[in-house]
């Protein structure tokens, strides 16, 4: 009986598992450029892998579209156009498989620090928002935000270490906890509890022309 060749099986499923590893498709957030010959125009990478990309993007580019998506300085990526769903698209690369996946650890880690910076930056409003904590009730105005937390003005007492929820018919409801509180100005700091990603792509919609502050 001929000994079963155990070390070429495995081989070949290496083979297959890193061929699989090269085409999971990531989720992620970046600008990023779209350029054809009619000119280039932004867009919002959201997912990525060594065979294609899905962007957003409000230019309706046809089906079969050649275009280049341009990723930071660094990387571009040709691509033609698979699949649209209203502001979305499906990009399938020209580029071989291997050099897109040679450049995706690099823009996984712009994505990191994109989302970091994200998390952190604070952008100045004044939102009409309802503040509900325990038995306690009360309207607010959002003087800032940010993915991780909020500044808030209102006449309710809500101490520190209160869980709250926050709720506006802009965004619906965040769940927050009070981290401090200014009795004499009115105003609190509260820390979302919710995903700051979702909180980050909120802002991103909603302040488009709000200047953005590091305060």
């Amino acid at each position: 009986m001929p000994r079963p060749e155990t070390s070429r099986d495995q081989q070949g499923e290496s083979q297959q598992a890193a061929e699989r590893q090269r085409f999971i498709r990531r989720s992620i957030l970046l600008a990023a450029t779209l350029r054809d010959d009619e000119g280039a125009v932004e867009c919002d990478l959201i997912d990525l892998s060594a065979g294609g990309a899905k962007v957003r993007v409000a230019v309706p580019y046809p089906l079969g579209a050649q275009i280049l998506l341009t990723i930071g300085d660094e990387h571009g990526f040709y691509s033609k156009v698979a699949w649209r769903d209203g502001d979305f698209l499906g990009l399938r690369f020209i580029e071989p498989p291997d050099s897109v996946a040679a450049a995706i650890p690099d823009i996984l880690k712009q994505n990191s620090d994109s989302r970091e910076r994200r998390r952190q930056v604070r952008s100045s409003v004044l939102w009409s928002a309802e503040i509900y904590g325990g038995l306690r009730h009360s309207k607010c105005e959002i003087l800032n935000i940010s993915a991780s937390g909020a500044k808030l003005h209102t006449a309710g007492q809500f101490p520190s270490g209160t869980e709250i929820a926050i709720r506006s018919v802009r965004f619906g409801e965040f769940r927050a906890e009070v981290i401090w509180q200014d009795k004499e100005a009115g105003t609190l700091g509260v820390h979302f509890l919710e995903n700051d990603e979702r909180i980050a792509e909120f802002i991103q919609r909603s302040l488009p022309s709000i200047r953005k502050s590091e305060d």
